[in-house]
């Protein structure tokens, strides 16, 4: 046979035709009668109590009530039981309010940090910006206020008569105590004021290295201060125009008036006219020129009538105090044998009651004579 041809090609699809028609929707049907409704049936008998489900793993359980905001606490060391205060209320509520009130023997709320080294706080309670906000208050049992610590720094303080009272029945506003012995305390509504117990009015008080210089200041006192003792005047009568303070004793004192005399400078004197001799050629003490006062500063003049037994020599005198020469002293020149000259000095020193004072000489060499002589002072200060 001979090959097959190869096949002809398809030929090309037709158009599509057009949509039919949509047909019109059929009527809806009568809606059918509601049935009648049927009899209620009969109760069901109550089924059985179902067991009781296992102790869960985890959570707590509790007691089929609680205290709204009362604060919860663990009952026991299981972890799984709480409880609510047994008694009185501790509580937290929905406006941040904190209540913890009862009756015990104790503090109700004891703060401790046991850490024990700088920096180491308490307890730190913040209150408003506002004058008048608390931001710490402590009242009695009527809830009457004693210490107020407002928010701006104020502390305002007041017992009431409601309270604890001292032995003779006064309130104080602030009582601080030591010990159980009252150390310091005030009543603001009478105006009482103590220390140690006793009205301050009354109480002594001692003063050290205080010095007062306000000219508003008043002190009284009864008694002056010695180095050893208190002078009491409070026996002394008023004193009169002219009168001055004079020691009775070595603790008392009375207003008096003076004698002139008294007031006078105190002087004192020594004086020979025995005939003494020197060949010294250093500072030897005159016989009989030596006085032993009383503590002051003092004027001292010392005059002595010399000669020598050889021409041309020089005789010294000088005022010694407490050992120490003291002034320029005075110098004499005998141009002749024999030849009688006065010799004289003046110093100005200060003893302490225990001290000398005494009228030296000497020469610068024979044999110096000295005959009348006189050491006389006068006391320019008591100190």
């Amino acid at each position: 046979n001979g090959l097959t041809g190869n096949t002809g090609a398809n030929g090309l699809t037709g158009n599509t035709g057009a949509t039919g028609l949509t047909g019109a929707n059929g009527l809806t049907g009568n809606k059918g009668l509601t049935g009648a409704t049927g009899a209620t049936g009969n109760t069901g008998a109550t089924g059985l109590t179902g067991a009781t489900g296992a102790t869960p793993t985890n959570g707590v359980t509790n007691s089929t009530s609680s205290t709204d905001n009362s604060v919860a606490r663990f009952n026991g060391t299981t972890g799984k039981i709480i409880q609510g205060p047994s008694a009185g209320t501790v509580s937290y509520d929905d406006t941040s309010s904190f209540v913890i009130s009862g009756s015990k023997s104790g503090y109700m709320l004891d703060v401790s940090n046991n850490l024990n080294s700088s920096g180491s706080s308490g307890i730190s309670i913040k209150g408003g910006g506002v004058a008048g906000d608390i931001a710490l208050k402590v009242t009695n049992s009527n809830n009457a206020s004693l210490m107020d610590f407002e928010a701006t720094g104020s502390v305002v303080m007041g017992k009431t008569y409601a309270a604890t009272v001292s032995a003779t029945g006064t309130a104080y506003g602030l009582d601080i105590q030591s010990t159980a012995v009252a150390k310091s305390d005030f009543n603001t509504q009478n105006g009482t004021y103590r220390i140690g117990g006793v009205n301050i009015a009354d109480a002594p008080m001692t003063f050290t290295s205080k010095t007062m210089t306000s000219t508003t200041n008043n002190v009284v006192a009864k008694g002056l201060h010695s180095a050893t003792t208190v002078i009491d005047l409070s026996n002394a009568p008023a004193p009169s125009l002219g009168q001055v303070l004079f020691a009775t004793s070595s603790t008392s004192a009375a207003w008096a008036t003076p004698d002139s005399s008294s007031f006078l400078p105190y002087g004192n004197g020594v004086s020979s006219e025995t005939n003494i001799t020197t060949t010294s050629t250093s500072y030897v003490i005159a016989s009989g020129m030596t006085i032993t006062p009383p503590s002051g500063t003092y004027i001292v003049f010392f005059t002595s009538t010399v000669t020598n037994n050889a021409a041309d020599r020089s005789i010294f005198c000088k005022i010694y105090i407490n050992d120490v020469a003291a002034g320029a002293g005075g110098t004499v020149y005998v141009t002749s044998k024999k030849q009688r000259l006065t010799n004289a000095c003046m110093a100005i020193g200060k003893v302490d009651g225990s001290q000398t004072i005494q009228g030296r000489w000497c020469t610068d060499a024979g044999t110096a004579s000295m005959t009348e002589r006189s050491l006389n002072i006068v006391q320019i200060r008591t100190n």
